[in-house]
């Protein structure tokens, strides 16, 4: 073991990844027993869950923090991406100062405004081009069982 990555608190890499597993399986195990499983408890055995800006509502401030306090526990937290949130139209820096509080993991990237807007329009055209498809499909008609009208 090197110190790095494939020593942690002691484990081996694959040993941490393995004890992790078997927390989560012992709190299930609870679970089908009866006895209840809470997100607290199983954000404990895996020390947090996580939620990370990616995608049109965890990339939106308001969205974020309603998430954030849905679960009241000191274990539902962050990974703050500034790619995400960039790509997104956010400014990395606010986002980050809002919920500063609730970041337990960063993600850092260096993202351009090239590739940015290049990713924006393509997320846009994905969006609009559902939407076309869903409109240009044809419509079922439904019939009432009962053959009332």
């Amino acid at each position: 073991m090197n110190g790095g990555h494939d020593d942690l608190f002691g484990f081996g890499a694959e040993s941490w990844e393995k004890a992790k597993l078997e927390a989560i399986c012992a709190i299930v195990r609870e679970g089908r027993k009866g006895n209840p499983i809470s997100y607290s408890d199983l954000a404990k055995a895996i020390s947090s869950i996580n939620i990370e800006p990616h995608g049109h509502f965890t990339t939106r401030p308001e969205f974020m923090a309603e998430m954030l306090a849905f679960v009241d526990s000191p274990y539902l937290r962050m990974n703050f991406d500034t790619g995400n949130t960039f790509i997104a139209g956010q400014d990395p820096a606010a986002f980050l100062d809002r919920f500063r509080d609730k970041v337990s993991h960063v993600h850092i990237k260096d993202v351009s405004e090239g590739l940015a807007a290049a990713v924006r329009r393509q997320i846009a055209k994905k969006s609009v081009g559902g939407h076309i498809a869903a409109a240009r499909r044809p419509r079922r008609s439904v019939q009432n069982p009962g053959g009332n009208a």
